[in-house]
């Protein structure tokens, strides 16, 4: 099995998690204006929180070839 098809095996469902996630804490305040203060902030962190993760992801997949050029100084074209 090929680096990539590993990492996107090992990838995917917590990705689709985090996905969920992103969706439930952004929606939540759009659908209930209402919610407290302490709640907001928890959502914010855990929206900001889902993209970090989604950077650290992206930065390390085989596919984009980021850690690749940082390592080497080529590129992946």
């Amino acid at each position: 099995m090929a680096p990539v098809e590993r990492w996107e095996r090992r990838a995917e469902v917590p990705l689709l998690l985090l996905a969920v996630a992103f969706r439930v804490a952004y929606a939540w305040p759009v659908i209930n204006p209402r919610v407290s203060p302490d709640l907001r902030g928890a959502l914010t962190v855990a929206s900001w929180t889902v993209w970090a993760l989604f950077i650290v992801d992206f930065a390390t997949s085989p596919t984009t070839g980021v850690t690749t050029c940082f390592l080497t100084g080529t590129t992946s074209h």
